[in-house]
């Protein structure tokens, strides 16, 4: 059963992402419909990252205090909803408010993912848990360029978000009536499966920590350095790579929807592998090797990918690079 929700946690990872990097792929004609510069659509980028900031840490809170099935289930509706009514915006205002709360919904949506694994998945599967996790995110962002593509091909940009948006209804439906929050309240759970799980994910005892002990924790600050790091880079790709290969690497079509998604395609081979490679190094070596010396690896490694894909001068190999770097 634990595999189960594992499954079930990759479909809220990929539409995730479907809603998430719909706008980048339909963003020129959103500019042109709505008559925004450059600068404004970057400003409707940043609403919803900054509301995603702001109610990060009390979603999550909330889903400590009464449980990830209702709290997930929140999510997914109201940012559904708000998909939906992105294609009712009628003006720049209109959509910087919109995708504002967009963010304020889609808050917390990862860090309930990581707390169905915290009491689902023992502690010694949850790398390669957490890659399956990201590759299905990975693979619906990487898909969906093409998929909105083709759409866009017969259908206008509001019909589009219209569509996206009532995925995740059925999806949070679905969830609320299937998943429960602990191992014992499932039904469908084997009596040796829960003992399994309850023994070792190394929770403690009423499972619920005090402030304190959250900022006193040695790698919390480094963690965050780290995750800034690794989005401040991978923002680029869901909201203004196609924008770039478009305008300064001259790709259209099926070419711009390939390249503008390989970044995250490649990434579902580097979330699995990366899974798998975290978890053997942390058995054979601890996790000092096992996690921040994979970390440390491949944030070095995308820098260069990052660095080159920038100076080289065919289009290609440029948007070759910058996958590469998504995927360290």
């Amino acid at each position: 059963m634990r595999y189960k929700v594992v499954a079930f946690t990759m479909t809220l990872a990929a539409v995730t992402y479907l809603d998430r990097v719909c706008i980048s792929i339909l963003a020129p004609s959103n500019m042109r419909d709505l008559k925004l510069s450059q600068i404004q659509m970057s400003y409707v980028f940043s609403a919803f990252t900054l509301a995603y900031a702001i109610f990060e840490i009390p979603t999550a809170r909330w889903a400590d205090r009464i449980g990830s099935r209702s709290v997930l289930t929140r999510i997914v509706v109201w940012w559904s909803a708000f998909t939906m009514a992105t294609a009712g915006a009628f003006s720049y205002a209109a959509l910087l408010i919109i995708r504002f709360l967009f963010g304020v919904g889609e808050a917390g949506a990862w860090p309930n993912a990581a707390r169905v694994f915290a009491r689902w998945i023992p502690a010694r599967e949850r790398g390669r848990v957490q890659g399956l996790f990201f590759a299905g995110a990975h693979l619906s962002g990487g898909l969906t360029p093409m998929f909105v593509a083709y759409l866009a091909t017969f259908l206008h940009w509001r019909t589009i978000f219209l569509l996206l948006g009532s995925v995740g209804l059925f999806w949070a439906l679905a969830w609320f009536f299937w998943f429960r929050d602990e191992p014992r309240e499932h039904a469908s759970v084997s009596p040796q499966e829960r003992d399994m799980i309850e023994a070792e994910r190394g929770l403690p005892p009423g499972h619920a920590g005090s402030w304190k002990q959250v900022l006193s924790t040695r790698s919390l600050v480094p963690l965050c350095i780290q995750y800034f790091a690794n989005t401040y880079g991978f923002f680029f790709f869901i909201s203004w790579l196609p924008t770039y290969l478009q305008k300064s690497r001259g790709m259209a079509n099926v070419e711009l929807a390939l390249f503008a998604g390989l970044p995250l395609l490649l990434s579902v081979v580097a979330d699995i592998t990366g899974g798998l490679t975290t978890d053997a190094l942390s058995k054979h070596f601890g996790l000092r090797v096992g996690r921040c010396g994979v970390g440390a690896v491949a944030y070095f490694l995308a820098a260069i990918g990052m660095a080159s894909g920038t100076m080289v001068e065919i289009g290609r190999l440029a948007g070759l690079l910058i996958a590469v770097c998504g995927a360290f």
